[in-house]
């Protein structure tokens, strides 16, 4: 496989939700704890989507035009590290405050995915924080450069709704990691583990099921080819 293998390792609700107030439960501190420690077993490196990004890491604010008559070099800004952060923000939008990111005890250089049109005072932006980026045309291409450039063989998808749905729809998710919590979370509003306007035919088989001191569960699923 010229790509790198791709585990999407999601914390949800027992109905699916992939956010919402069960999380700041105290019945899910351990399957929540359990769900960040077990990313560094499955994986090296992490990738997520642009809106979960901007949620939760990258909330900086800043004016592009600063950039407007910098130069900037053809081609990918390559920044060498042990772990990555791989972000998909195809157009550009996720105002980083820092070149790199600490999770779970792991510091990771980020590492922005973007399509070949994002505009240059962007990049330049991104080459003065140190956020290394890929310009890429499609999420197969960016997995390729993702094992033979930055050597990751096995990258973990960590959400959220809209780029989990985009991997399923591409059929680029090789297992499912899922640690279900002991609650409910009953509102409609949150997004659940993908998010589709239609229906997509990939099956995944079970493989396993480990059960948690809180009453969660972990499951593993393999994709089906």
């Amino acid at each position: 496989m010229n790509r790198c293998k791709v585990i999407s390792h999601m914390y949800v609700s027992i109905d699916g939700k992939i956010d919402g107030n069960y999380m700041s439960e105290q019945g899910c501190n351990f399957s929540g704890n359990y769900y960040d420690t077990a990313i560094w077993s499955l994986g090296d490196s992490m990738a997520g989507g642009r809106v979960t990004n901007t949620m939760y890491h990258a909330k900086g604010n800043i004016d592009l035009n600063l950039y407007k008559n910098s130069k900037v070099p053809k081609g990918d800004f390559m920044i060498e590290s042990e772990h990555y952060h791989f972000c998909f923000d195809r157009n550009g939008k996720s105002i980083w405050e820092s070149g790199t990111l600490e999770y779970g005890g792991v510091t990771m250089q980020n590492v922005a995915v973007l399509s070949q049109n994002v505009k240059k005072e962007y990049l330049a932006f991104l080459r003065d924080y140190k956020v290394a980026y890929i310009l890429v045309d499609s999420l197969q291409e960016a997995l390729e450069k993702i094992k033979n450039d930055f050597k990751v063989n096995t990258l973990i998808l960590t959400g959220g709704a809209i780029i989990n749905g985009a991997f399923h729809e591409a059929g680029l998710i090789d297992t499912l990691s899922i640690v279900m919590a002991p609650y409910i979370e009953g509102n409609y509003e949150e997004k659940g583990y993908a998010e589709l306007s239609h229906f997509v035919n990939h099956k995944y088989r079970y493989q396993s099921i480990k059960p948690l001191e809180d009453g969660g569960i972990h499951l593993v699923f393999d994709k089906e080819e």
